[in-house]
């Protein structure tokens, strides 16, 4: 390409393919690193244990989170009359992730 026009235009579309390479590998590399920290995690045991049990004031559920060691309460999770939760715990991340609705989810940090 003779024109200036084509070649600054040539110029800038191999700069932005450039970047967006250099995104990419960072999105990769940061991707693989937390599969590796997520594989890791999961080869040890969790210190704690989830417990569905009644609220101290007797109105609903809670989920309390039990240190396997001190067996002490490290967070709590009302439940309200819900007595069966579906939930998921991301060890890694230290989040609780609850389904309090058809298509709803809450996450909670614990």
């Amino acid at each position: 390409a003779t024109d200036t026009t084509a070649k600054r235009i040539t110029a800038q579309l191999a700069t932005a393919y450039t970047q967006g390479g250099a995104q990419l590998t960072g999105y990769s590399r940061q991707s693989a690193a937390l599969a590796t920290k997520r594989f890791r995690a999961s080869l040890t045991v969790p210190g704690s244990v989830f417990m569905l049990t009644r609220a101290p004031d007797g109105n609903g559920n809670v989920l309390l989170q039990i240190d396997k060691e001190s067996a002490q309460a490290r967070s709590r999770v009302d439940l309200g009359k819900e007595r069966e939760p579906v939930y998921a715990v991301d060890d890694v991340a230290g989040m609780l992730f609850l389904r309090t609705a058809p298509g709803t989810l809450v996450g909670y940090r614990l």
